[in-house]
């Protein structure tokens, strides 16, 4: 027996001894002077072989260390928690070192605590690969560095966009796009994104359910099926083009990076919403045919079942003539399983000098209400503005619609955003031409029929008389 061992026996029986001795009072306080006296001595002893267990347990521990080979064997969980602890941390340093970096203004497109960081990295992948191709400096091959050692991609990779010097953003940067997207776009908002991994897809789409019959007695159940259609979808390119200086520095990195995924986000979202909206399906409008466009299509110029005829006055192409009746056939028109969701859409002005005005012109309202301004809900649903709706008043026309535009239309999203330059477009200004492309298709394919209102219903000026 080791000396170690012995130690670790002794221990426990003055352990053993000491727990005996308290064990045989409820409260210590009766515990008699010479046993106490006992106690503090076992104790004093605990503590003494304490610290030689100790010391001859380390001495123990260095032997073995000493007589055993070196193996490493770190498990791949543990190593890929290493890895990720060590990746987070020297992320956190550089989102320290990127916040204390000059820059002309507030970043205001990206979110997150790390948003300068995105910026940033967005501004050197633009400079190290788009710019870096067309003309390369001691700033292009310095971002250029700078990506590769942060893992962005610096090579263009999609179909057909090499030779035309398109780069596909990097997943990293192409969600906060998408996020700015959805943030300024009203129809990708609420619309039903369908993600697109080919150029075509087809989305079925529920036409009509069962039929219930009453037979007789020994009669036959009549057959019924329920019935699907296709929504067919075919991406078109979208493209558009932003101008910057050539002259840049490593100082407005980080505005570069901002204002570009602004620009981009931002021009995408209007060409979606002015498409989805107003397209009368011709090549100006990318071919699509646009919810107030299919609604006139659907009901006629006269309007019908889901479109709502303002007043009965047939010279009228004012908005002042529209009435808060006028609305209420619109949510009466609009079919109940449309309701759970629907939105009304319009322009701010035709929301503010209409809907607002009768808003407040109804009872109840107190000088509080009229200085706060009426509530962005209207007979009960919530309101969506939106630019491209009629800003002024015209006959023939639809300035506001109502239902649940996800229940109408479908956008088919391929998600690849490509971005391409250009340093001879603007060569007299010395500026530089930064084209940005996406695949996308917009269908509208549910307003209802002659007769049948659909999920979304439209409000509908007279034609002039004149």
């Amino acid at each position: 027996m080791t000396k170690l061992q012995e130690l670790v026996l002794r221990r426990n029986r003055i352990a053993e001894q000491q727990k005996e001795a308290f064990g045989k009072y409820e409260d210590v306080s009766q515990m008699p002077q010479d046993d106490q006296k006992l106690c503090a001595t076992r104790n004093d002893q605990l503590k003494e072989l304490d610290i030689e267990i100790e010391h001859l347990t380390q001495l123990e521990e260095m032997k073995s260390a000493a007589t055993t080979p070196f193996r490493h064997s770190i498990d791949e969980n543990t190593k890929a928690a290493r890895e990720q602890e060590n990746r987070l941390n020297t992320r956190e340093r550089e989102v320290a070192r990127v916040k204390s970096l000059p820059r002309y203004g507030r970043v205001q497109n990206f979110r997150g605590e790390d948003k300068e960081l995105k910026a940033y990295q967005f501004g050197n992948w633009f400079i190290g690969t788009i710019l870096h191709e067309k003309q390369r400096t001691v700033l292009t091959e310095k971002a250029r560095q700078y990506c590769m050692d942060w893992g962005l991609s610096v090579k263009a990779q999609s179909e057909g966009v090499n030779t035309a010097g398109g780069y596909l953003v990097p997943n990293e940067f192409a969600n906060d796009i998408i996020d700015l997207r959805e943030e300024y776009g009203v129809f990708r908002r609420n619309t039903k994104v369908v993600p697109m991994a080919r150029e075509t897809k087809s989305v079925p789409r529920r036409v009509s359910g069962l039929t219930v019959y009453y037979p007789g007695e020994g009669v036959a159940i009549t057959e019924s099926s329920k019935v699907w259609d296709m929504v067919n979808l075919m991406v078109r390119k979208y493209a558009c083009l932003a101008i910057y200086s050539s002259e840049l520095s490593e100082d407005a990195i980080i505005s570069i990076g901002d204002d570009l995924a602004q620009e981009v986000a931002y021009a995408f979202a209007l060409a979606e919403d002015t498409n989805g909206f107003n397209g009368d399906g011709t090549s100006t409008y990318a071919g699509t045919t646009g919810v107030r466009q299919k609604l006139v299509d659907t009901f006629t110029t006269s309007g019908g079942t889901g479109l709502i005829l303002v007043a009965d006055i047939a010279s009228t192409d004012r908005w002042a003539e529209i009435l808060l009746t006028d609305f209420e056939k619109m949510l009466g028109a609009l079919p109940i399983y449309a309701r759970r969701n629907a939105k009304w859409f319009c322009s701010s002005t035709f929301f503010h000098t209409v809907m607002h005005k009768l808003q407040l012109a109804a009872g109840g309202n107190s000088a509080i209400d009229i200085a706060n301004g009426g509530s962005y809900r209207f007979l009960g649903m919530p309101v969506v503005e939106s630019q491209v709706f009629p800003v002024t008043p015209a006959a023939s026309h639809v300035p506001c619609i109502l239902g649940d535009l996800a229940l109408a239309s479908k956008l088919g999203d391929r998600r690849e955003l490509t971005l391409a330059i250009s340093d001879q477009y603007r060569f007299a200004e010395d500026q530089l031409a930064i084209k940005g492309t996406q695949r996308i298709d917009i269908n509208v394919h549910d307003v209802g029929a002659t007769g049948v209102a659909g999920p979304v219903v439209g409000l509908l000026t007279n034609a002039s008389a004149s």
